[in-house]
């Protein structure tokens, strides 16, 4: 495997050093109105990233919101 790194606690975790991440946003708005798909119909998702699982502690360098 080129490249692989063994996993470091030390390292600040996140991608530290590598430019990689990630930022999970979870969504409330449609807890109680859920989204009503059809076919051949383009459909917005909403994300308001307020969901109880939404998660940006391991942000790319650089990254502070999406």
């Amino acid at each position: 495997m080129s490249g692989f790194k063994p996993f470091d606690p030390s390292s600040g975790g996140g991608g530290a050093g590598t430019g990689q991440g990630f930022i999970d946003y979870n969504d409330t708005s449609t807890t109680a109105t859920p989204l009503v798909l059809s076919s051949d119909i383009w459909t917005t998702i909403p994300n308001d990233g307020l969901g109880a699982f939404s998660n940006d502690t391991y942000k790319p360098a650089g990254v502070t919101e999406l």
